[in-house]
Order: structure tokens, then sequence, then C-alpha cells
């Protein structure tokens, strides 16, 4: 696939590369943080989030200068005093084994990285569009590109500086610490802390009293269980897989109008579909589309959509705050029929209504035990599709509804939130930064991108980069 490269010229400066450690040494008693049972099913993989922050003056003087000085000696304190509150996050994997046993929480610190870009952020952001690969030089997780879990930290953090006073923060956090929802809480909980003025020396009681409650309970409600026998490996990725990443909006307009064809178009739906499910259905479908036109006929193919549990009725009662995995991939089916084959925007949408429900009300009766294998079995029906040439596996993730335009430092919320290109196919929403619109992240093999990319659905529901 033809790539139009970015003819941006761009150098990137460490400046500063260290670990922070949190304002307060833990205590003792909270030393060991036991993993869940969730944990040990996700892939070791660091997730990103990238935060932009436009500078305030149009030219750099002393005065924009010394600003971002002081930011930068912000970030580094409030990161120290968040970690107070998510000390796990400061700590590091102990292996028993070969498996995960348990974090040990001794503040081994995170890693910060301090890095300056010589150009403009407006000047990258023009660019990145049309290069989304180039994103991957504002976050730090290059220098683990082989991960040793047995010490790489937990978190790592890159604060990019570019020559407006524009800044731009990526965050990286080990997935078997947590998903989203607690990836974007410390994010969202760091910059409250650093917009506060508050400080670990200065008032250290109040900021406790204004930062979320973690709940590390987790490990406790459903314990890490011997999963030898029961749960599938991850296929290894194809080396000769060329992902490319597409990036497309969805505007309000676009998502009110496909709920409205859905619920025109077949009457037993009860309610409205949400933004979420309505956007991967419309996607999936057109992913299997983009599937028939690459092998000339209808293949099967599954989706997913991650459940969180927080809040959900089940046997097992997670808090609402609870930190780590806390959330059940929906496997989610198309099987062709030769008989009668459904493609109707509304027939994917039964289909993940079906899986959503029927999942809900399985958990919702369900013993400790049963809980367990409701989960296994999840994660090996996703496996097992990886692993089978024959079934097109295109997953999906939605961050909608998290705080990530919310995190603002002290200097306002952010201008733009993206994630950074993956090796796998898949896909990923994120809300827009104004209205109720929804931003896709698409990783896919380059041979259905180009069949995508001609579909003209997606040429006319989806707005370009």
């Amino acid at each position: 696939m033809d790539k139009k490269r970015s003819k941006l010229e761009m150098k990137v400066e460490i400046l500063v590369e260290k670990f922070i450690k949190p304002s307060f040494n833990t205590p003792n008693h909270l030393q060991t943080l036991k993993l869940s049972f969730f944990d040990l099913l996700v892939h070791p993989s660091y997730a990103t989030l990238l935060y932009y922050y436009s500078a305030d003056h149009e030219t750099v003087n002393d005065t924009a200068i010394d600003e971002v000085s002081k930011r930068l000696k912000k970030l580094q304190e409030s990161l120290s005093d968040v970690l107070t509150r998510f000390h796990p996050l400061a700590g590091r994997l102990v292996f028993n084994e070969g498996d995960f046993h348990h974090v040990d929480c001794q503040d081994q610190g995170v890693l910060y990285r301090e890095a300056r870009l010589n150009c403009q952020l407006n000047e990258f952001l023009e660019a990145a569009y049309e290069d989304l690969d180039l994103i991957t030089s504002l976050a730090p997780r290059k220098v683990f590109r082989d991960i040793d879990l047995v010490i790489a930290p937990l978190v790592c953090v890159q604060v990019n500086q570019f020559n407006c006073g524009g800044l731009v923060i990526a965050v990286e956090i080990l997935h078997t610490m947590g998903d989203g929802f607690t990836g974007t809480r410390f994010t969202y909980e760091w910059a409250k802390i650093s917009r506060s003025n508050l400080t670990s020396e200065a008032n250290f009681s109040t900021l406790q009293k204004n930062t979320l409650l973690a709940q590390f309970d987790v490990g406790h409600v459903l314990p890490r269980i011997d999963l030898s026998n029961k749960i599938k490996p991850f296929p290894p990725l194809s080396p000769q897989l060329k992902i490319v990443t597409k990036r497309f909006l969805f505007d309000e307009a676009t998502i009110s109008g496909l709920k409205n064809e859905i619920m025109a178009s077949d009457i037993t739906f009860e309610r409205q579909p949400s933004k979420v499910e309505v956007v991967t259905a419309f996607l999936w479908s057109r992913l299997v589309r983009a599937s028939q036109a690459r092998h000339g006929y209808l293949r099967p193919c599954m989706t997913s959509i991650s459940m969180n549990l927080r809040g959900k009725k089940t046997a097992l009662e997670f808090h609402e705050n609870s930190f780590g995995n806390v959330y059940i991939p929906v496997p989610i089916k198309f099987i062709p029929d030769d008989d009668q084959i459904k493609m109707e925007l509304s027939d994917f949408m039964h289909l993940i209504r079906d899986a959503m429900q029927k999942t809900l009300q399985d958990l919702a009766k369900a013993s400790k035990e049963e809980v367990y294998s409701i989960v296994i079995n999840a994660h090996n029906e996703m496996r097992e599709c990886l692993s089978n040439e024959a079934v097109d596996a295109r997953f999906s993730t939605s961050l909608c509804r998290f705080p990530l335009y919310e995190a603002d430092f002290g200097w306002g919320k952010p201008s733009w939130v993206s994630t950074r290109k993956l090796l796998s196919e898949m896909f990923v929403l994120i809300d827009r930064p104004f209205g109720n619109g929804v931003e896709v992240w698409m990783n896919l093999n380059e041979i259905e991108m180009l069949k995508l990319l001609c579909d003209q659905s997606m040429a006319t529901l989806i707005s370009p980069p």
C-alpha cells in the first residue's frame, strides 16, 4: 500500500530520563499487591494514550519558556504525588514458576522522560494526520521494545516539548496492571493534582481527600488460579502481515443517522443502540465486506466488545473504583449462511446486542466458580479465532465515556487525545473533543485496508482524516 510520507524533518532529543517515585514511602502492609484472575488473561503489552496541549503564546519568548519550565517541574511533582494513591504502578511484577504472581510495591518508580522536538505542534499534527506512524516518536515504549517484565516499569511517561511551547504527554501503562478505566483514571487524577496547586509537603491531607480512592480489591474478589491447563496460548503475530493504521471520524449527525436506520429497519429493538454499539456494528459490517472483496466469498468473522464489570450485577460485586483489569471481552460471531445471508446493519446490531445481553444474563446468575468459566471461555474463543486462518478476527475496544478530555493539568484541557498504531488487527473507539462523535483508529492488514477505503459506505459516512 503506497503511503504518503510526511515531508516534516523531525528530530527528537531526549533531555531528561529518570525514575519518579511516590512522594511518600509505601507502608509495609501495602507493599504486596495480589494480581487477579483478570490480570493473568491480558496480553502483557503497554497501552498508550497521548494528550496534546496547544501553546498559550503565538511566539516563544522568555515568559513562554519560563512557563513551560514551570509546567514541567509541576508535572514531575504531581506525578510523584499521585503515585502515593496508585502506589502499585510504581512497583514491579514478580514471577513464580514462569507466571505473574504479584506486584512488589517498594516504590521502584515509573519511567519519566522529557523530549524536545524541533518543530511546531501544529506542523507535527498536520504531518501526523497523514502519517500516523509519526506518533510513535512521542511515546516512550520504544525504550522497552523487547519487554523484560521482571525489570520493566509498569508506567512510562514521555513529555514532549515543541518549539511553540506546546506539549504532548504520552502515558503508557502495562496492560497487566489495568484496563482502560484504570489507565484513564490514573492520568485524570494526576492532572487534578497538578492543577490543584497542592503539593504533598504543603497539604497532604487535602491532597488525599481530593484524589480518587482507588480500590485494590480485585485480587481478593477474584484471585488468580492455575490456568496452565485451562487457557489457550496467544498465537504469535505474523511477521508477514503488514498492518496499516487509519483514523476515521464519525460526527454526531452520522451516528444519529445510523441509529435511526437501525430503529427504522427493525421494530424489534426496544431501545436505541449506544454510539459504541452502532459504530462497532457499522465498522464490523464493512470489514466483513472488505474481507469478501479480498477473498471472493464471505468468511466467518469475529469481533468483540469489552464489557466493564464495575457496577454490573454479578456474583462478584466490584467497587466502582476497582483498580486493575475488571472486564470481559465479549466475542461476537458473524457466520455466513448459504441459504439466507443477512448483511443489513440491523443484523450486525442484533448479533452485538444478543451477545452482550447473554453475557450479562449469564454473569447475573453465575456463581464465583462459574464466573471463572465464563471469562475463560470468552478468552479461549477469541484465541481460537486468532489461530484459525479460515476466520477473520477484527476485535475492538472502546475508551468512550472515560475522562480523556478532562485531563487538565492546569493549563487547559487537551485539544486532542490519541492512541498509536497497533501491531494487531483491531480498532479502537475514542470520544471526539467536542459533541458526541467518535474517532476510530483502525489497524488492518494492507490488502483489506485498501478494500475498506474503496467502500462507498465508508467514503460517504466517514470523514477523511
